[in-house]
């Protein structure tokens, strides 16, 4: 060791230290190489590279976190629907019958009848000034979205809704023909 070491010798030969002492347990960042954790990843050299399944989604947030990071995913995705336009058309399929799978689950039974089937059902907003957009035209928000504009509705099946509408329509002619 020289007689004036530098600072930066003396951080590297600490580092290098605890490197060794986890070296094969953990990744660079201190993640335990489990199982779950680890995925292999193919490269240029004739041998794999072990990841970190942790570290990876850490390095993915942060780039998304940036506009050119998340407009790089962006066309990441349109290319891959582009290349695979068959599996594409079948994961947004089955994304929308899970969607509407959950959305349908909320429908159980009619407020003012006895009506349970769901096709029959709908959502019917208790205060229209607080009504940001209709369940079914909205599908693609988020679940706590969507779950905070249903906390907004009652259920009730499409005869009972019409007539709701309807004798809501008819007070309001009623009033102003009075006044």
């Amino acid at each position: 060791m020289p007689d004036n070491p530098k600072p930066w010798d003396l951080t590297f030969g600490i580092k290098r230290k605890i490197n060794r002492e986890n070296w094969g347990k953990t990744c660079p960042k201190g993640h335990e190489w489990t199982k779950e954790n680890t995925y292999w990843l193919k490269n240029a050299k004739p041998y794999p590279k072990r990841q970190c399944r942790v570290c990876q989604k850490e390095r993915k947030q942060a780039k998304l976190t940036t506009p050119e990071g998340r407009a790089y995913e962006a066309g990441k995705m349109r290319r891959w629907r582009e290349k695979n336009p068959e599996r594409a058309k079948a994961i947004e399929k089955r994304s929308y019958d899970k969607r509407n799978k959950w959305i349908q689950s909320f429908k159980t039974k009619c407020k003012f009848c006895e009506e349970t089937h769901f096709s029959c059902l709908d959502f019917h907003h208790r205060d229209s000034g607080e009504k940001l957009a209709n369940i079914g035209q909205v599908r693609h928000w988020s679940h706590e979205k969507l779950l905070e504009e249903m906390n907004k509705c009652d259920i009730v099946c499409a005869n009972c809704h019409r007539k709701y509408h309807w004798e809501e329509k008819r007070s309001l002619t009623m009033n102003l023909v009075n006044s």
